[in-house]
């Protein structure tokens, strides 16, 4: 499988596949979310970059994101678990982004 790329004014996706696991139907990723806010020219640009390292997503959902990334106004993704890691949202003039970091929904062990 090849890396899935996504751009939209200053919003960059990238899914880069590291493992296929063909007896679950599923496939580990390092994900990568880059927002900036003006071009990188200007003296004010700001700019974020959130990585997840490595997750499992099954391959329906992969095509099911993909998919609504090209035709839906929201699109979200979730891990093999059904956590929403991350929504993208697409308005007429910009694109909203929530993420839903992985550590917030571990067990401290306590």
């Amino acid at each position: 499988m090849s890396a899935i790329e996504y751009k939209n004014q200053g919003f960059r996706l990238s899914l880069e596949p590291l493992e296929i696991e063909e007896r679950t139907s599923s496939i580990a990723f390092s994900i990568v979310i880059s927002l900036r806010t003006k071009p990188d020219d200007d003296s004010l640009a700001q700019s974020i970059e959130f990585k997840y390292p490595y997750v499992w997503i099954e391959t329906d959902e992969i095509d099911r994101f993909e998919r609504d990334l090209k035709q839906a106004s929201v699109a979200e993704l979730r891990d093999m678990s059904g956590y929403i890691i991350f929504v993208v949202r697409e308005a007429s003039d910009s694109t909203e982004l929530e993420i839903n970091p992985i550590d917030e929904r571990m067990s401290s062990g306590e």
